[in-house]
């Protein structure tokens, strides 16, 4: 059975109840269909098979002459309204008895109505058998204290708003959550100063409403208990009517400070986080400046040196500092993008993208060095992309750059193709490589930060493992996503 808004533990107490009772204990979904019947309720309908009933239209199971009167009972209680009739339905073996149903909405913890649960009564022999009647009473009355006790372990409390007279009444589990003895008779304003003064304006302007309108009452708020201490509670009711007219505001209400407190806890948790994420990307902005100044200086001076007249091994060294500092200079700007994504600075240029331009770039940057490897590189521009559109030509770019180097780093014979197509109303981008491919396994983390497919990569390549993260978020800041299609060897 689906939980009712009585929680986890008065829900295995409420299933006991229902299993237990003397009558017949049916659920129906809001599509009429029949989705619970109790033992006792099979036991009654003379059927040896559950499977038979469970699913079918519940309306189907009474006879033809009485099926207007089930389906009226069941839209009343979609409609939060508690419907009764009688009427006659066969068992299983053919035998007609005459029942008396009562069906009530179920509803979740927020009010909603879920399902009907009906409670069906075979009278056929109530008008000759005295004891029997008073027995089912009997039964009834237990099963309203076990369903009140029910009510008392989910800690769920009932109050009710008499509008023609303004008086407030409380069930005793709602006074046991204030910390107070019962009011008889008490006026609404005198209800109202149990809420903490801030919320006492905004939930008297809710009864209002909620009188006036018919709609749903859900509210919390902070109510005060004897000695100045506060709890929160969840308030939830709707209107009682006779005919068309609204008589009462009635409803439930339940203790939620350990859900709040559990709530703020939560929120303390996320500010402490996003400070320490704010912290880390100031850090790494900070030092990313702070060290591109001077290796600058240091690239500077390389590229003046080598002007100079040196001996070949002179120019070697000069060659290995070149290529460090720019290895650690590319590093730095990846570290300073990724520090402006997490901290949520980093703005996208609204501008154009010539597509001839970006493949023309991306050849002239990778076409010697896929050369220098034996491996092809080629641009191909679909139809329909041809030509410029709206974008950050810089951030599209460095997308793509980032791939392209990423794939001929990992390509040792063969080819890498880039495809630029236009897919629906969107740019999209293919690059297909030769290279070693990668295990499923390790696909699912490929774009988190600081990850390589393989830790012997790191020592073969270099690579700090930022490049693909940062592709991902950028594709995502620009409105798209990046996806991988590989297998080891493919």
């Amino acid at each position: 059975m689906r939980d009712c808004g009585i929680g986890r533990g008065g829900e295995q107490f409420f299933r006991m109840i229902v299993e237990s009772s003397t009558d017949s204990i049916e659920v129906i979904d809001l599509e009429g269909h029949l989705r619970f019947l109790s033992a006792r309720g099979l036991e009654l309908l003379q059927f040896n098979d559950p499977d038979r009933l469970i699913g079918q239209p519940w309306s189907g199971l009474w006879p033809l002459a009485e099926q207007p009167a089930v389906t009226a009972a069941v839209e009343d209680a979609k409609r939060g309204e508690i419907a009764t009739f009688s009427a006659v339905r066969p068992t299983g073996r053919g035998v007609s008895k005459t029942w008396d149903v009562i069906l009530s909405p179920m509803r979740d913890e927020t009010g909603q109505v879920i399902s009907a649960l009906a409670v069906s009564r075979d009278v056929s022999k109530i008008a000759g058998n005295r004891r029997e009647a008073a027995a089912r009473e009997l039964a009834l009355r237990r099963s309203e204290a076990a369903l009140k006790s029910a009510a008392r372990i989910a800690k769920v409390a009932g109050w009710e708003v008499d509008l023609r007279s303004g008086c407030v009444h409380f069930s005793d589990e709602l006074w046991q959550l204030l910390g107070r003895s019962p009011q008889p008779g008490m006026q609404t304003t005198s209800a109202l100063n149990f809420w903490a003064p801030e919320y006492r304006a905004a939930f008297a302007k809710l009864l209002e409403e909620t009188a006036q309108n018919a709609g749903r009452l859900i509210f919390e708020g902070e109510i005060l208990k004897p000695r100045g201490k506060r709890i929160w509670l969840r308030v939830m009711g709707e209107p009682a009517l006779e005919g068309e007219t609204r008589v009462a505001l009635r409803g439930a209400a339940q203790d939620i400070t350990a859900e709040r407190a559990a709530i703020d806890r939560l929120e303390v948790s996320e500010r402490l986080a996003r400070a320490a994420s704010d912290a880390k990307s100031k850090f790494l902005a900070t030092m990313s400046h702070e060290i591109r100044t001077p290796l600058n200086g240091v690239l500077g001076m390389a590229q003046a040196m080598a002007a100079d007249d040196l001996s070949s091994s002179q120019r070697e060294r000069l060659d290995v500092i070149r290529q460090s500092g720019h290895s650690l200079l590319s590093l730095l700007n990846d570290l300073l993008d990724l520090s402006k994504i997490e901290a949520g600075r980093l703005d996208l240029e609204d501008g154009v993208i010539d597509v001839d331009e970006l493949a023309n770039g991306a050849l002239a940057a990778f076409t010697n060095i896929a050369g220098d490897k034996g491996v092809y590189f080629q641009v191909d521009i679909g139809q329909e992309a041809k030509g410029c559109w709206r974008g950050d030509p810089t951030r599209i770019r460095q997308l793509l750059y980032n791939v392209v180097g990423n794939a001929l780093k990992f390509t040792e014979q063969g080819s890498v193709r880039v495809g630029i197509e236009h897919d629906e109303t969107m740019l999209s981008i293919r690059v297909a490589d030769t290279g070693p491919g990668i295990p499923a396994e390790k696909q699912a983390t490929l774009f988190d930060k600081f990850v390589q497919a393989d830790a012997s990569m790191t020592r073969k390549y270099g690579g700090s493992g930022l490049g693909l993260a940062i592709c991902r978020e950028l594709a995502t800041l620009m409105g798209g996503e990046i996806t991988l299609k590989s297998a080891p060897g493919d």
